[in-house]
């Protein structure tokens, strides 16, 4: 579907079924529209250099983006109407991996450090906080489709395995465990 000689990476899903990805095509460094038909490749969104790991809002209106930022990261949303960006957050380490809860109203990161990983929520009104205060090297998090439960990598027991969080009570219960990493989970919608 691309035969552009620069790099491909981050293809997404659209709810309405359209497969974007992020390249430094003809139009810039940004998000862009496959097409299967031959068509030319369009620019959904610019990005700037070092804005990294889109993911699409819940109603497809807007994009939110890591980016590097100095010593640490970033966390954006663009509104795909204007083109408009707003900065939720910055902080130090290595940011990675952002999702959207379902009902849009918080997004759900990773944050590496120098000695641990941290699952991160931020707020539409920037409150950034510790999804699960009381576990490291929790990562890779993404919501369920009710937004009750948050499905997770750790590896707090010495074997990355993939757990379920249930928001209301804070219980954590374990999903895998095999001698084998288990990392990246993937909820259906």
């Amino acid at each position: 579907m691309t035969d552009q000689a620069a790099p491909d990476q981050d293809p997404t899903w659209l709810p309405d079924g359209r497969l974007t990805f992020v390249s430094e095509q003809d139009q810039g460094y940004g998000i862009y529209e496959a097409y299967g038909d031959g068509r030319p490749h369009s620019l959904v969104l610019r990005l700037v250099e070092g804005e990294y790991d889109p993911a699409f809002s819940p109603a497809g209106n807007e994009v939110a983006v890591l980016a590097a930022s100095g010593q640490g990261y970033a966390v954006r949303i663009y509104s795909l109407v204007d083109g408009t960006s707003q900065t939720l957050s910055t902080g130090t380490g290595v940011a990675s991996e952002v999702s959207w809860s379902p009902d849009g109203s918080q997004l759900l990161f990773t944050v590496f450090g120098e000695t641990d990983a941290r699952l991160r929520t931020v707020t539409r009104t920037g409150l950034e906080a510790d999804a699960i205060p009381t576990l490291v090297n929790a990562a890779y998090g993404v919501w369920t489709p009710r937004a009750n439960e948050i499905v997770f990598a750790s590896n707090a027991d010495g074997d990355w395995d993939l757990y379920i969080l249930q928001l209301t009570s804070g219980l954590v219960q374990s999903v895998t465990r095999n001698g084998y990493p288990d990392l990246y989970p993937m909820v259906s919608r």
